[in-house]
C-alpha cells in the first residue's frame, strides 16, 4: 500500500504508474490523479499542450519510419535468402 501525495489515499501499488526516479520505483501520485492533474494542465495551458503533442508526433512518426525501413529490408534480405537457398 501507498498513499497518494495529492488525495491522500493508501492505495495499492498497482494503482501508480511507474517513475524509476523515485526510491520506490513508483510515481508521487495515483494514476487517477495524476491524469486529473494532466487534463487540468491541458485545459489551462492549451498552446504548450498543442506544441508537446506535436514533439510526441513528430519523435513517433521518425520512429515508424526507421522502423519500417528496417522490416522491408529483414523482408528483401530474407526474400533473398530464399530464392538463393
Amino acid at each position: 500500500m501507498k498513499t497518494c501525495s495529492s488525495c491522500h489515499e493508501s492505495k495499492p501499488e498497482s494503482e501508480f504508474g511507474m517513475n524509476l526516479q523515485t526510491p520506490d520505483g513508483l510515481m508521487y501520485y495515483c494514476k487517477y490523479c495524476a491524469a486529473s492533474k494532466q487534463r487540468a494542465f491541458r485545459r489551462a495551458n492549451p498552446e504548450s499542450a498543442a506544441a508537446s503533442r506535436k514533439r510526441y508526433l513528430e519523435k513517433v512518426r521518425e520512429r515508424n519510419l526507421k522502423l519500417r525501413a528496417r522490416i522491408a529490408e529483414a523482408k528483401a534480405q530474407a526474400k533473398l535468402e530464399n530464392n538463393i537457398g
